[in-house]
């Protein structure tokens, strides 16, 4: 078995559903954290609608903490999230902004590196 997270119906990522139940539950806790939707609606008959207008603010919001922290510990367990949430970002076509000069390298070897396991279809 496996969900579906999508944009209007433009598919995004087809994780399994344990996998799907990890990110979704990362982001609820993370959303806390920053304070800010997730845009990640909870899964339906196997799909899970992402709302860009949440979610890459979201996103943004994840990258700055991550970037602003020393401590490593938080670091961690933000990179693995934040490297699966680059992917869906970039599937849907737009950017995160506040990836800072010094991070842009980093970020996008997460990126490259995780969608090539993060399956469409």
């Amino acid at each position: 078995m496996s969900c579906y997270f999508q944009m209007g119906d433009q598919e995004l990522w087809n994780p399994s559903n344990s996998l799907a139940k990890v990110f979704l539950g990362q982001a609820e806790v993370l959303s806390g954290l920053v304070r800010k939707d997730s845009g990640l609606a909870g899964v339906i008959e196997d799909e899970c609608q992402v709302d860009p207008s949440l979610f890459v603010p979201f996103v943004d919001e994840v990258v700055k903490v991550y970037q602003d922290s020393n401590n490593e510990a938080l670091r961690a367990l933000l990179k693995g999230f934040a490297s699966v949430a680059l992917v869906l970002v970039d599937r849907m076509g737009m950017e995160v902004v506040e990836i800072a000069p010094e991070f842009s390298e980093m970020w996008a070897t997460e990126q490259e590196f995780r969608a090539r396991y993060m399956p469409t279809g």
